[in-house]
C-alpha cells in the first residue's frame, strides 16, 4: 500500500468530475492506496445514480484500493425518507435511484460510515465530536463558519459547506467541499501516513472535465 492516501470532497451527482477524480488518483497511485470519500454523492447534479454506482463499484473492485465511503447528510435524508422520517426534496435524484431499486440503494446507504480515523487525522462529512460520534446526525449536519477553528483533538477533514474559492480551512481542520455542483472544482486532499493534517490538494476543474471528454 502507498505511503499517501486521499480524501475526496462533496460530489452531488457530478459524475464526470467523479470519474476524473478517480482517474487522477489511479494515475498518482497506480498500485493502489486508501481513498476516502466524504459523502454527499447524490442530489443537485445530473447523475446521482451514476455517482453512487461508481463509488460502490470502486470499493468492490479488487484493484488494490482501500475505498472508504462516508455518509453525507443527503444520503441520510434519502434513508430517512424511505422510513418516512424525512420529506425528501430532490424528486429527480430520488426517481432515478428508486427506479433502479430503492430498497437496494437504501440498504447500501445504511452501510456508509459516519467517520474514519487514520492515525491523527479524522474524516467526516461535516464534523467529528468524540463525545457524540455515535449519533450520525452529529457527523453530517453541523456547519463550520469561515475561519472557525476545531478543537476536537484530531485533525478534521470534512465537507458539507460549499466554498467555491476553497478549500477553506482554519486551525486543526480543512473543508474540501469546493462546490463542485455549483461550478467550483472537485477537490482531492492528499495525506501521508505518520503526518498530521493535509499535505496538498488536487482539483478537478470544469475545464479538466471538458478536456477529458472525447
Amino acid at each position: 500500500m502507498a505511503d499517501r492516501y486521499f480524501a475526496v470532497g462533496d460530489i452531488h451527482g457530478c459524475i464526470d468530475d467523479l470519474e476524473s477524480a478517480i482517474a487522477l488518483i489511479k494515475k498518482l497511485e497506480p498500485n493502489g492506496c486508501k481513498v476516502i470519500f466524504l459523502g454527499d454523492y447524490i442530489d443537485r447534479g445530473p447523475d446521482s445514480l451514476g455517482c453512487i454506482d461508481t463509488v460502490r463499484r470502486f470499493k468492490l473492485d479488487d484493484n488494490g484500493y482501500d475505498v472508504v465511503l462516508l455518509m453525507g447528510n443527503h444520503e441520510l435524508m434519502f434513508v430517512e425518507a424511505s422510513e418516512d422520517k424525512y420529506q425528501y426534496y430532490d424528486p429527480q435524484g430520488t426517481c432515478a435511484i428508486s427506479e433502479s431499486g430503492e430498497e437496494f440503494w437504501t440498504d447500501w446507504m445504511r452501510t456508509l460510515e459516519p467517520f474514519h480515523i487514520v492515525e491523527e487525522n479524522v474524516f467526516a462529512h461535516a464534523n467529528y465530536d468524540p463525545d457524540r460520534c455515535s449519533d450520525i446526525n452529529s457527523c453530517v449536519w453541523p456547519r463550520y463558519k469561515l475561519g472557525q477553528d476545531y478543537y476536537g483533538g484530531l485533525y478534521l477533514t470534512h465537507g458539507h459547506t460549499p466554498v467555491t474559492t476553497g478549500p477553506e480551512g482554519a486551525f486543526n481542520r480543512v473543508n474540501l467541499d469546493t462546490g463542485c455542483v455549483f461550478g467550483g472544482p472537485l477537490t482531492i486532499g492528499e495525506y501521508a501516513y505518520g503526518i498530521r493534517g493535509i499535505l496538498k490538494i488536487h482539483q478537478i476543474t470544469k475545464k479538466d472535465v471538458d478536456n477529458s471528454k472525447p
